[in-house]
């Protein structure tokens, strides 16, 4: 379920084709709206189980356009941020990235659906295909935070994140009773 507020994006569900029609364009007016305004500002919302990598990607580079508009994007953990839920958040405006006490972030390689592999060249290709999202995922998180031995954490593809560590590896900044 996406629900929109005015600069409140609330992502309570799975990266998919729902969101990206629900979320993407008007995140992109939003940018324009708030570029305009002084102190602009856009919250984003999360509690997903993660979902598509192309989603994903569209929603982290609006994130980085506002910010670069001088826009600040909060982002609040509510509940649960897997997967991309997790690597949205941690994009957002450093101070701005919020987190409950009682919430955790998942962190791990993803699934590859798609067609059935069933020649060598595809299954090479598919694994060539996972070696760049790997890199595409490690250097994402050591772009916005400093998890520890990341790599060596992510061996079993299932790094569950409490909001305590989160914090203290900069992946979220404070607890959202600080919100004000």
């Amino acid at each position: 379920m996406i629900y929109r507020d005015e600069n409140r994006f609330y992502i309570t569900g799975d990266f998919d084709k729902d969101m990206e029609s629900a979320v993407i364009s008007p995140l992109r007016k939003e940018i324009e709206t708030q570029g305009e305004k002084k102190d602009g500002l856009i919250e984003l919302y999360i509690s997903s189980n993660g979902g598509y990598a192309h989603v994903l990607i569209q929603l982290v580079e609006l994130v980085e356009l506002a910010k670069r508009r001088d826009i600040t994007v909060r982002t609040i953990v509510t509940s649960h941020a897997y997967s991309c839920g997790s690597l949205l958040a941690v994009a957002g405006t450093k101070g701005e990235r919020y987190i409950s006490r009682y919430a955790e972030h998942l962190a791990h390689y993803g699934q590859f659906d798609g067609y059935r592999k069933s020649t060598p060249l595809q299954v090479e290709r598919q694994a060539e295909q996972s070696r760049r999202w790997t890199k595409t995922l490690l250097d994402h998180y050591k772009r916005y935070c400093d998890i520890p031995d990341l790599e060596e954490q992510l061996k079993d593809d299932a790094f569950w994140i409490p909001a305590d560590k989160a914090i203290k590896w900069g992946m979220a900044d404070k607890y959202t009773e600080e919100l004000t």
